[in-house]
This record gives C-alpha cells, structure tokens and sequence, in this order.
C-alpha cells in the first residue's frame, strides 16, 4: 500500500510568509514549498538579493496520522485566513524519479539534431547529430523556448570546424550540439562552478564530443578568437558582456544571444549594434533571440 501525507495550500502574501512558515514548522510540517499565485514574473534579482511574489502559494506536507484541527483553527483565528484560503488533502506517494524523467523525452531540432535525456533506452538515430543530456544538473535542456532557439538555429547553421564559445553553459547543451553539428572545439564558460560539473558531466555522457570540449571560469577563459559565440542568459547580463563579446571576436564572427524578453529585444540589439549587424530576430512565446554578425 502506498505511503500518503496530508497536503496544506495556503494563499498568502509575501509579508506573511516568514511568520507562517515559522508557524508550520514549530507544528511539525515535513516541508515547506512555494509557487507563484497569480503567473507573476520575477526576472534577474541581483547575485545579492532575495526576491518572492507580492502573492504565493505555501504548500506543506504532514504526516498522515498529524491532528490538523489545531493548524487550521490556527489559520483562521491567528492568521485571519478565509476558509478558501487554504485546502487540505491527502496525497499519495509517487515515484518522483520516474514522473520527473518521463518530463523530458528525446526532442529534435530543426531536420537532424536530437536531444536525447541519458536514461534514454532506445536505439539512437544513426543519421542523425545526436546529444545525450542529463537534465537534472543545470538549466538547458532545449524545452525552453531561449535554449530551442538557439539549437533551432544551430541545426540550420551547423558550424562545421569552427572554434565555439558558450558562454553562461549551464548544462553544456549548446556547445556539445555545436560539436556534434562539426565544430573543431568548443569553450563552455560559466561564473558557477556547479554549471561547470554539469558541462562536464554531460560531456562523459558524450565520449566523441568530450575530448574538443573545455570548461572554464570566464577568468580562465584564454584570449581567442571565436567562430560563433552563443550565450543564453538574460538581457542586462548580456548587454554588460558586450565588451567581453568584441574581445573574442573577429570580423565574420557570428553572435547568437538569447535568454531576451521581446521588450528587451532592442535594447540589445542598440548594446552591439555598434560592433555587430543583426542578422535575424526570431520570437518564441515572450522571448526572442538575436544572431549577429561582426564587422
């Protein structure tokens, strides 16, 4: 028979989050965890800061034999919270490495690039370019729309011998799809050490490709000239590393940046503007991506 826990919902504002979630666990919740209410954006906090919705949702988890009258008395009376406010039921144990791994199935990108997850058991497309991933170490793993993108964009401009830079690699996803589309070498920098294991990591998942693979800190990163760089991030981290991005450049380089809400788009795109000529805009869903070329 299946283990079960009783599941607390709370609505609440953020102002009542320290002193709920104080309250929940001095009453022996099991833990504590928090989701946006009302699909509110929070993008690029400061490395120094700690940002919530104005509005959440606290879920909890107790034991199934816990007394609950006393916490919802409690949520009523000391907290003020309407009857709505908060939901109450059981739920059943699942096997959440399963549930999480059937997330992620093998996806193609544009006619001939193929990521497949590293528990894959199926026989791999002999024809195909073809990268295995596990998608649990680091944000990339191609079904967000910046990361799509950029591998859309790869499998249509395969950089044959050319020498990369991904720059904020996360998972290694693009510059182990760039070498598995023909370029000669690849650099994946990343300002955290842990997206650096998972580069790596994926790497050995890929033996072909690990040997014209290096990660580096970006202080590391020795001077070069790059063929393309590629950097999925975020806007203002972007347009700060234009700078960075000349350095490494070279007429005829090729620049592709995502990470980029579509009213960011252009203050990008004016950031390089006077070093690189737009190429293209493409537009997924809220975001966008933007390929160069330097002159």
């Amino acid at each position: 028979m299946a283990e079960s826990w009783q599941q607390l919902k709370i609505k609440l504002n953020k102002e009542q989050l320290p002193e709920m979630e104080a309250f929940l666990l001095e009453n022996q919740a099991l833990s504590i965890t928090y989701q946006d209410a009302y699909d509110e954006p929070i993008y690029e906090p400061t490395p120094d800061s700690s940002q919530i919705w104005e509005t959440l949702i606290l879920t909890a988890l107790f034991f199934a034999e816990a007394n609950m009258q006393p916490i919802q008395y409690a949520l009523e009376e000391k907290f003020g919270l309407l009857p709505n406010h908060y939901s109450l039921e059981e739920v059943k144990e699942e096997n959440w490495v399963e549930k999480t791994q059937n997330q992620y199935q093998a996806q193609c990108f544009g006619e001939n690039l193929w990521v497949y997850p590293a528990w894959n058991k199926s026989p791999l497309p002999e024809a195909a370019a073809t990268v295995i991933l596990n998608p649990g170490l680091a944000f990339g793993t191609g079904t967000h729309p910046t990361t799509a993108m950029c591998l859309r964009w790869l499998a249509k401009n395969a950089p044959k011998d050319k020498l990369i830079v991904d720059y904020g690699c996360g998972s290694g996803i693009l510059a182990l799809a760039a070498l598995c589309l023909g370029a000669q070498q690849a650099w994946g920098v990343d300002y955290d050490p842990q997206a650096l294991i998972a580069s790596r990591n994926n790497a050995e998942l890929n033996p072909k490709l690990q040997t014209y693979f290096e990660t580096v800190l970006p202080e590391d990163l020795p001077a070069l000239k790059a063929d393309l760089i590629l950097a999925n991030i975020l806007a203002k981290p972007l347009v700060a590393l234009e700078k960075k991005f000349v350095e490494l450049s070279k007429p005829g380089t090729q620049l592709v940046l995502s990470g980029i809400l579509k009213e960011q788009a252009e203050m990008v795109h004016q950031a390089y503007a006077p070093h690189f000529e737009l190429l293209k805009l493409e537009q997924e869903e809220d975001w966008v991506c933007l390929s160069f070329l330097k002159f």
